[in-house]
Formats: structure tokens, C-alpha cells, sequence
């Protein structure tokens, strides 16, 4: 903990910003490693990876996006959000559904090193959003539902 604390002073010093005494530091930088929603993000996809749920990952793309996860044989453009429907509102549900057309359209050309088989492809495929597996039982789940079809786009439930 001292040495990134270090590393933060140096941080903010070089960029003239104020710093946290370190007990704060240490609380906030706690929070957003294990507790934030980016965290818990970033658990959800690594469980993905982690149980081989599709063959490519974090797949860099010409448009200087990336995208969770490509299932090429099945054509399926995927993209993980550890999200609790119910508490979200359908607006920001919305702005998932529409980063598919603006991050990941089909056509969008593949620029990855990691996986040379699909190097240099374009996307291919249908979109899907994968969602945690307790969100099933929302009782509006079907206004979700269709509300993802309005954008050509399928929700997967997975456990997170």
C-alpha cells in the first residue's frame, strides 16, 4: 500500500492537484478495486474469461474500441454489463443498447494481436448483451426485453 500511495503522491503532485491523507487514500482506493460497479465489472468479465463462456475476449477494433467478448463461429457480438435492472431506469438501459450501432457495428474491422485467427475481420453477427442471471426475476424484465429487440439486440443471462 506505501509504495502505490507514493505513486499517487508523485501523481498529484506532478499534475498540481491536491492529495488524500493516506487512511482516505486507502478507503477510496479499496472502494474502487473491490466495491465500485467498474470493479464489479470487471469481476463479471473476468468470470467470463476465467470459464471460457466464448473463445475471444477484450477484442481491440479498428475504431479504438473494445469489445467484451466475440463468439466468431456463432456470429455473436457480445458485450457485459454487470447491471441490476431494476435499478437502473430504461434511458440508461437505452445507452447500452445503442453503443452496439456506435461501438461494435457489424462491419467494424477486427485489430487484435492477441487472437491472429480473427486479425483483421470485420465484425460479423448479432448483438447480445449479457446481463447477471438474477435479473430474471424483474417483474418488468419484459419491457427490458423488447426494448432490447427495438435495437436488434439480445440479452443472455449469466451468473456473476
Amino acid at each position: 500500500d506505501e509504495q502505490n500511495y507514493q505513486r499517487y503522491l508523485k501523481r498529484k503532485q506532478k499534475t498540481g492537484q491536491p492529495s488524500r491523507e493516506f487512511a482516505d487514500w486507502k478507503k477510496q482506493s479499496e472502494y474502487w478495486q473491490s466495491e465500485s460497479p467498474m470493479a464489479r465489472g470487471n469481476r463479471f468479465d473476468k468470470k467470463a474469461k476465467d470459464e471460457n463462456w466464448y473463445k475471444f475476449h477484450q477484442i481491440n477494433l479498428s475504431n479504438g474500441k473494445r469489445l467484451d467478448s466475440y463468439d466468431w463461429g456463432q456470429g455473436r457480438i457480445i458485450s457485459r454489463k454487470s447491471v441490476d435492472l431494476s435499478k437502473i431506469n430504461k434511458r440508461i438501459f437505452e445507452v447500452y443498447l445503442k453503443e452496439f450501432r456506435q461501438k461494435y457495428d457489424i462491419g467494424t474491422v477486427i485489430r487484435t494481436n492477441k487472437y491472429r485467427e480473427i486479425d483483421g475481420r470485420i465484425l460479423q453477427g448479432r448483438f447480445y448483451l449479457e446481463i447477471p442471471d438474477y435479473n430474471r426475476k424483474l417483474p418488468e424484465l419484459e419491457e427490458f426485453i423488447k426494448l432490447a429487440r427495438k435495437y436488434d439486440v439480445e440479452i443472455i443471462f449469466k451468473p456473476e
